[in-house]
């Protein structure tokens, strides 16, 4: 143990309730949740309204014990209200999950947090205006963020090779933005039966990268259902990398992209799985294989709960310099990637059967690289959206 960690609980037990609060969340970035959570209370009973902030975030994403969004979103206005900007970024992102996503006042709550400093607000609020039409804005946005700390806005620049320079006027940039009204996309239905379709420009390609850099941190080699005991394991089947983002990574613009993606299926976003993030390297490929689940998944908590895999809507997020495509096999379609473009299919058949003709694969790279974003769209409802209470302010 370090010397300015002794130091630093033995000033969280001697009463100073900013050591706790500090304590905390060096407790909670090592993995101790429970004894993160016990100094979190310990410093919000004394007052502190940063630790408060952190119990209702415990309480939002069920660390360290039960989930309870109704008490968590209720936390988090109470620190609004108390001066804490940061927790308008987490109502943000809360009420974002809970089916306000793209919302004004999702909007508010960013404006709010990103006039106090707030580089994740920021951020979000600088991919809201570029989507709006206003991509000089967007950027300018960005740059904001960049030199606020975000490292993510500094990587989106990069990718679109814009300037990191912040504008004379950056509050300009905390300044919500009217959603743009989007059409619904024209569909290009390959199959009807099962049906396969795909829907071009879903994303851009500032969307793309967002979530690109959102999933690259945590990459790990992709794994596959075992059909027999239903246990997720490593196959080379499957060579691909690949990750999830968890609710306490969501922003309110990776949640504004996944329902973009429910939306080209008429389904809530309640009844999806956690966005799946996926890239192939050269060589890199996914045999044949079905998204539906094999019945022990089924009998699992998640599988009693929320069903079997209704439909698979995932998006390329780039381009691919050669193969990558996704091939139906026993429907004779192959899709090409392109950036932008999502793609849809049914798992299930009109009885609600597993559907065996869904049989498809993700073809070897064969030049450059592949990214997806992948949603499984269950029977009924997997996440559990928080629920509503006061009004942005």
């Amino acid at each position: 143990m370090s010397d300015s960690l002794r130091a630093l609980q033995a000033a969280a037990a001697s009463g100073d309730r900013d050591a706790q609060f500090r304590l905390g969340l060096v407790l909670a970035r090592a993995g101790d949740a429970g004894r993160a959570l016990a100094w979190h209370r310990r410093a919000a009973a004394a007052g502190h309204v940063g630790a408060a902030r952190e119990l209702a975030l415990f309480a939002l994403f069920g660390l360290a014990g039960p989930a309870d969004p109704a008490a968590a979103m209720a936390g988090l206005e109470a620190c609004l209200a108390a001066g804490d900007t940061e927790s308008g970024y987490w109502l943000a992102v809360a009420k974002s999950a809970g089916g306000e996503a793209g919302t004004d006042a999702v909007q508010v709550l960013l404006a709010r947090a990103a006039a106090a400093g707030d580089a994740r607000a920021l951020r979000n609020l600088a991919l809201f205006r570029a989507d709006a039409g206003d991509l000089a804005g967007g950027l300018a946005g960005l740059a904001c963020a960049a030199a606020a700390g975000d490292d993510h806005s500094r990587r989106l620049l990069i990718r679109v090779g814009a300037s990191d320079t912040p504008p004379a006027d950056p509050m300009q940039a905390a300044q919500a933005v009217l959603p743009r009204p989007r059409p619904a996309p024209a569909p290009t239905v390959h199959c009807g039966d099962p049906r396969v379709a795909t829907c071009d420009a879903v994303f851009s390609a500032l969307d793309c990268a967002h979530l690109v850099e959102l999933g690259r941190p945590t990459l790990q080699p992709s794994q596959v259902v075992d059909p027999h005991s239903g246990r997720v394991l490593r196959d080379d089947y499957r060579s691909s990398s690949s990750t999830e983002l968890a609710a306490f990574v969501e922003d309110p613009w990776a949640l504004v992209l996944q329902q973009r993606l429910c939306d080209l299926l008429q389904a809530p976003l309640v009844n999806a799985e956690w966005l799946s993030l996926l890239h192939y390297a050269p060589g890199q490929e996914y045999r044949p294989h079905r998204d539906y689940l094999p019945p022990p998944a089924l009998r699992t908590p998640a599988g009693r709960q929320a069903g079997q895999r209704r439909h698979t809507v995932f998006a390329y997020l780039c381009d691919v310099e050669a193969g990558g495509g996704t091939a139906f096999p026993e429907l004779g379609i192959t899709i090409e990637p392109r950036l932008g473009r999502a793609v849809v299919f049914d798992n299930l058949d009109g009885a609600g059967a597993p559907d065996p003709r869904t049989l498809h694969a993700g073809l070897p790279v064969q030049a450059g690289e592949k990214w997806l974003a992948t949603l499984w769209l269950r029977e009924r409802a997997l996440r559990r959206a928080p629920a509503a209470t006061v009004s942005a302010p």
